[in-house]
């Protein structure tokens, strides 16, 4: 993981092969009808049951591998930062004029709001958010 610092030379550092990877996915993310599924719930004994949680598609652990395989996930105070909130509760949000560190910063949000709030990133995954992120991200480096 970088930090705010030294991510713009780490992104610089990826090389065209890898980003290939990351937007190859994007098409299959786009293909797919399922991203995950409610699991536990199940019950041990009377009045104890497991903790219900989101089993990830293979899609879905894939996508949450690749990124941070390439570490695209970015240190920074991603509770905080109420423009990225904004961002993501606007459906109609068009991310193409974002920068490649935003768009970085967005996906950051999403993943990193998974681990404390299960289904964050499969909620993204089906409303069609990451898809619109890594379609802007392909735009800005394809443009380069």
């Amino acid at each position: 993981m970088h930090d705010l610092e030294t991510f713009p030379t780490h992104l610089k550092s990826i090389t065209p092969t890898e980003w290939s990877k990351l937007f190859e996915l994007n098409d299959r993310i786009l293909n797919s009808k399922s991203f995950g599924e409610m699991a536990g719930g199940e019950k041990i004994e009377e009045n104890v049951s497991t903790f219900p949680y989101w089993k990830w598609s293979d899609i879905t652990t894939e996508f949450n591998k690749t990124v941070h395989d390439m570490k695209l996930i970015v240190s920074f105070d991603w509770p905080d930062w109420e423009e990225g909130i904004q961002l993501l509760r606007d459906h109609k949000q068009a991310f193409q004029d974002l920068d490649e560190i935003t768009l970085c910063k967005l996906m950051t949000v999403i993943v990193r709001a998974d681990r404390f709030s299960d289904g964050t990133l499969v909620g993204a995954l089906e409303d069609g958010t990451i898809s619109k992120i890594l379609s802007a991200l392909k735009a800005r480096i394809d443009h380069k």
